[in-house]
């Protein structure tokens, strides 16, 4: 019988957006977290001529996870939980015991430390935001840690590598690196860019395997995936290449970040209210029986590569309605009446009785993105 553990998050610090991680493992729904049409098959978008970014924050050191002291496998990812908010579905006893590491680890590689003294893994067929489902590895699984790097909320790994030789045309022989990033579930990630022009590829002959394409690689994220997978396309290695011997990058991730509740009345007239980057405003009332429809005018000031799933998460936000005297109402529907390059209109449906008087809207949302640099480095890769 799966055990489950749930947990409680009491930092204040972005608290919204948060989904899960599935480590080396993200081959599912690839084709919702892309941005816009498939280059070569794929699913990810090479544009030209990139720029260096500009003003942009490293990722920070992350969280500490306190795994000092003997514990049993309950006990250890009840800790991971803390830090995460999800629940752990996983098939072995509660009590297993868990061998502490020598020093203090960030989640990421505290639960890889985890997962591989019990010899389990994440389904990610199986798992949702929230509920992390383990199983037992598969035969001849590479160890986690091997083909990782780890910086502050982030986890950067190598799932697979495929060659492949084109005996009509030599040109188009190559070899696919597949590169996933993963992220803490407290993360509100946008965006994902990776320039090509920073990835390098060196074999244990000192040979450098080049890009076969040029620019950068965008990903929108998706909600309820918080993790992202891109192919990575060099030139085949020499004959005398026998691992790659470093594989080392730039990530720039755009983080949603700063929550705000926004209180719309709906028995006044209201400007729009503004903070960070977000717009709010009342765009109109009507009344189908007994049942409200309140229209809200979202616009956004952020950058575009962001607003792609930026819009998904300004549909999924936190909305409900709040009378003077406590009672509380929750959306029955809702549907977008309008969508552009700088915003949205939504359409909320709420059962507020005959009057709307006395009842506010409560909106909650990000207001501010920022970007975040994640270095990244993995060593001896064997070559398909």
């Amino acid at each position: 019988m799966p055990y489950f553990f749930r947990t409680h998050n009491n930092r204040p610090s972005r608290p919204l957006f948060e989904g899960l991680w599935f480590g080396a493992i993200f081959f599912v729904a690839v084709s919702l977290a892309v941005t816009n049409a498939n280059v070569d098959g794929l699913g990810v978008v090479v544009a030209q001529d990139v720029e260096s970014p500009g003003s942009v924050k490293k990722a920070g050191s992350g969280v500490r996870v306190d795994l000092s002291r003997d514990l049993t496998l309950q006990e250890a990812l009840r800790t991971l939980s803390d830090e995460s908010g999800v629940l752990f579905d996983q098939p072995l006893q509660p009590d297993t015991p868990i061998k502490p590491p020598d020093r203090l680890l960030n989640f990421w590689p505290a639960l890889d430390d985890i997962l591989e003294q019990t010899s389990l893994d994440i389904d990610a067929y199986k798992s949702s935001r929230n509920k992390w489902r383990l199983r037992p590895v598969l035969p001849g699984r590479s160890r986690r840690t091997r083909a990782s790097s780890y910086q502050g909320n982030y986890r950067i790994g190598v799932s697979g590598l495929s060659s492949r030789r084109d005996l009509l045309n030599p040109e188009l022989s190559d070899m696919r690196i597949e590169i996933d990033l993963s992220w803490t579930p407290k993360i509100a990630l946008l965006a994902v860019t990776i320039p090509l022009n920073n990835v390098s590829v060196t074999c244990d002959n000192e040979s450098e395997l080049l890009s076969k394409k040029t620019g950068r690689i965008d990903i929108a994220t998706v909600r309820e995936l918080p993790w992202a997978r891109f192919e990575l396309p060099v030139g085949l290695p020499e004959a005398d290449a026998g691992s790659i011997r470093k594989l080392s990058g730039k990530i720039y991730a755009l983080v949603a970040d700063d929550v705000k509740d926004f209180e719309i009345p709906l028995d006044s007239a209201s400007p729009p209210q503004v903070a960070g980057g977000i717009t709010i405003r009342n765009e109109g009332l009507l009344l189908k029986g007994l049942v409200h429809e309140i229209r809200l005018g979202i616009d956004v000031k952020f950058p575009a590569s962001a607003m792609e799933s930026h819009r998904e998460f300004l549909v999924g936000n936190s909305v409900h309605a709040v009378h003077r005297d406590g009672r509380r109402a929750d959306k029955k529907n809702f549907e977008l009446y309008r969508q552009g390059p700088e915003g949205i209109g939504i359409a909320y449906e709420f059962d507020l009785g005959p009057m709307s008087e006395g009842w506010k809207i409560i909106y909650r949302s990000p207001t501010t993105v920022r970007e975040e640099a994640i270095d990244f480095k993995i060593e001896d890769l064997p070559l398909p």
